[in-house]
């Protein structure tokens, strides 16, 4: 968290930041509001440091207001769709985020959940490749399986290629030979997302790629239950009580046509 601070901040010396400066960082992490309460934390905790040591007179953070996240109705257009597919594809060499974010659009996965899919995650099923994201990873608490479809399984070699020529260079020895296939942080895959979309209006982030999955899979007339068992989400209801089904053939059928629809777009 000190990094935003830093970043923001550069070499001023703390007695000349003022709080509006510490309030337009939080602001502009609105989309993140986590963060923004852990770099609000970190700023009291340096200020506290200091007025304790009479380096500073006056404490501007104590006053400081975490901006409420927005709820975002972003969603790729199917030209947008075909033209992220494309420059991800362009910026794609010796980096894993390209094909990270590509991830996240074939399968509806959160971005999280791309960068962190480890080998000892996935399974090959009689039926092509399957990837179940373990409790502990998930945002709730319960390990959540998903078909990855031939395109998604074949941007997994590309990232194991990438691995093996440039792993240790860029994430060290313990990180790259730790079975990750796809590594990454939040700063990074938003950097990413905004090279990659350059000239777009309201330019997306990673999560709107999630959202535009699940709208895509609505508008391929895959059934409201696998839509949602593919993203991850606890069904409600009824539902949730007496249906039991799997949907696993379901879901490796929507999958496949969501594939087949992403590389049409980016073929148009």
């Amino acid at each position: 968290m000190l990094n935003h601070l830093r970043r923001r901040l550069g070499d001023r010396p703390l007695p000349l930041v003022q709080r509006s400066d510490l309030q337009a960082l939080l602001d502009s992490l609105r989309e993140t509001p986590g963060t923004a309460d852990a770099v609000k934390s970190a700023a009291r905790s340096m200020y506290l440091w200091a007025t304790r040591r009479d380096l500073v007179e006056s404490d501007p953070s104590g006053s400081l207001v975490v901006p409420r996240r927005v709820s975002r109705e972003r969603i790729l257009s199917p030209t947008e769709v075909g033209d992220f597919w494309n420059s991800c594809t362009a910026h794609s060499g010796r980096s894993l985020y390209p094909i990270g974010l590509k991830l996240v659009l074939l399968t509806g996965c959160r971005p999280g959940e791309a960068f962190g899919l480890a080998e000892s995650e996935l399974a090959r099923e009689s039926d092509g490749l399957w990837w179940t994201l373990p409790a502990e990873r998930s945002k709730n608490h319960d390990p959540i399986r998903r078909p990855l479809s031939n395109l998604a399984a074949g941007l997994l070699d590309e990232a194991r290629e990438i691995n093996a020529q440039f792993g240790h260079a860029y994430r060290g020895r313990e990180r790259a030979e730790s079975g990750l296939i796809l590594d990454g942080t939040r700063n990074s895959w938003g950097d990413w997302m905004r090279d990659i979309c350059e000239g777009m209006a309201n330019r997306p982030t990673a999560h709107d790629l999630r959202r535009t999955s699940r709208t895509t899979l609505s508008r391929l007339g895959v059934r409201f239950e696998v839509a949602e068992t593919l993203l991850g989400h606890r069904l409600s209801g009824v539902a949730a009580i007496y249906d039991r089904h799997g949907w696993d053939p379901e879901m490796r059928e929507a999958v496949e046509k969501l594939a087949d629809e992403v590389q049409r777009l980016a073929q148009s």
